[in-house]
């Protein structure tokens, strides 16, 4: 339900990485994922607060601990992207909250692609060619029929969820 809050399934989970997946049949298609964190974020080096966010994407792959999977373009298949969130680490640079957004650059809604958005919680965070579907927390099909979509946002403090989905 949009809106709704979830908390996280594993009290121990230090990286929560959400993803988004598509098939591409074609290899016709240019879906990017970001993070946009939000919060006082603190300069380590001078201690300075800024209230500006930090955009974790295809074009910034890293904020502080936390890191982008790379770009997917145009690739026939199965094609995925995502962001591991490193909590503890978002948490000390003054974050609270992780906005999710998914973007279509060729146009068209994501439910016309049949896109999927789900979250993993992981103990360690870890880049490997290997999908642990055990770690899959949530799955859901987004419905959107916009190009550029809303999926959610992650409460870093509470370690929560909440779906949107919105346009």
């Amino acid at each position: 339900i949009r809106g709704q809050r979830t908390p996280l399934d594993n009290p121990n989970a230090k990286v929560i990485r959400p993803y988004v997946f598509w098939v591409d049949p074609r290899g016709s298609e240019d879906l990017d994922l970001s993070v946009t964190f939000v919060g006082k974020g603190v300069d380590k080096s001078s201690g300075l607060v800024s209230y500006r966010p930090d955009v974790l994407s295809y074009s910034n792959l890293r904020v502080g601990k936390s890191c982008h999977s790379g770009d997917v373009r145009h690739r026939q298949g199965n094609c995925a992207e995502y962001i591991d969130i490193d909590m503890e680490d978002a948490i000390s640079r003054g974050y609270e909250y992780a906005v999710i957004d998914v973007r279509n650059f060729n146009g068209g809604g994501l439910k016309q692609i049949q896109t999927s958005f789900g979250i993993m919680e992981r103990e360690f965070p870890q880049s490997n060619n290997t999908w642990l579907p055990e770690t899959i927390t949530s799955c859901r099909s987004l419905e959107s029929m916009s190009s550029n979509t809303l999926i959610g946002i992650i409460d870093l403090v509470t370690k929560e969820y909440i779906m949107l989905d919105i346009d």
